[in-house]
């Protein structure tokens, strides 16, 4: 399939006939967490048969320069370029990865692409408070 930001969206906004990917995370990864559901194990269940390569090496971003300023953006479904972000929605929060590294997708168009294209997935957590105007 050829991969565009619209039909990415639509294959992991789906609706499904068991909780979504996305419901009850207690954040991204596990990282020594308590055991649970987190962000890139479900949604990588949830896309294995459609997207097998979707964590697969093609998805450096170059940036910053020199090999320190290689760095990955989470995933990758054809031509487009995927950020995950699941936190709560406070400025810490939504000025990391899931905004600048889709722009930098995009706009770096790191492998040189034809129309490169990016998704930020922003899961908000459990009771996080709205954001102050």
């Amino acid at each position: 399939m050829a991969w565009t930001a619209q039909t990415f969206l639509k294959r992991v906004l789906a609706p499904r006939n068991q909780p979504p990917w996305w419901a009850h995370l207690l954040g991204e990864e596990r990282q020594g967490r308590l055991p649970g559901r987190y962000l890139r194990n479900t949604l990588d269940a949830d896309l294995l048969g459609d997207i097998p390569d979707y964590r697969g090496p093609e998805r450096l971003l170059f940036f910053f320069g020199g090999a320190r300023g290689r760095r990955p953006i989470d995933g990758r479904a054809g031509l487009v370029g995927v950020e995950e972000k699941c936190t709560k929605l406070d400025f810490g929060g939504i000025r990391d990865g899931a905004m600048h590294r889709g722009i930098l997708w995009v706009i770096g168009n790191p492998y040189g692409l034809p129309s490169p294209e990016a998704v930020s997935l922003y899961v908000v957590m459990p009771g996080a408070a709205p954001m102050a105007p």
